[in-house]
């Protein structure tokens, strides 16, 4: 028995190597995908020290890469909003995970949550940190950004980001504001995508 699930792992994991190699050859031969990405924006702060580096290329070789990660410090959580109202976060006091946006995935390793997302619409998203116990929570983004502050738990603190896929620039975490409840985004059950 233990030799035939042998196998079958070893099948499956050879079926996942040809699979992405197969998608990696057809990536590769997409038209443009030849041209040299010739440089990447980007800008990392820390502390009141802040470096840019940057070289120019042209928006629509960006496109394809455009991905972001956002962290914050457990018991805390993030929840991202489009302007259609879908979220993907988790709501700290329930312990409820919501994925609602394409091209977006939310989870939680010993030290932080992390928000991915690759490829959104153009268009503003609003991004909030939950609250998961009163004192001070962290943003960590990459490309790099790091954002500081103060929360009460079941509170959350709202920031705008600006997604453009013609713009060399990371989107920014804007504050917005505070709000004393987290039922404007959470008391509605989530509809997530399949799996």
């Amino acid at each position: 028995m233990k030799k035939k699930k042998s196998i079958i792992v070893l099948a499956i994991v050879l079926l996942i190597i040809i699979s992405a190699t197969l998608i990696f050859l057809k990536l590769s031969r997409t038209p443009g995908a030849s041209e040299p990405i010739v440089g990447r924006a980007t800008t990392a702060s820390q502390g009141s020290n802040a470096t840019t580096s940057s070289s120019t290329a042209s928006p629509r070789q960006y496109q394809s890469i455009r991905s972001y990660e956002y962290h914050v410090n457990l018991p805390n959580a993030l929840m991202l909003v489009d302007s259609r109202g879908r979220r993907t976060g988790k709501d700290p006091a329930t312990g409820v995970f919501y994925h609602e946006i394409p091209g977006t995935g939310y989870g939680e390793g010993d030290r932080s949550g992390q928000l991915g997302v690759s490829g959104l619409p153009d268009g503003q998203y609003t991004l909030y940190v939950l609250g998961g116990q009163t004192g001070s929570y962290w943003i960590d983004a990459y490309p790099p950004q790091k954002v500081t502050g103060n929360i009460t738990a079941k509170t959350m603190d709202a920031y705008t980001l600006n997604f453009s896929s013609t713009s060399m620039d990371n989107p920014k975490l804007i504050f917005q504001s505070a709000a004393l409840s987290t039922l404007s985004i959470t008391s509605v059950l989530p509809h997530n995508l399949p799996l």
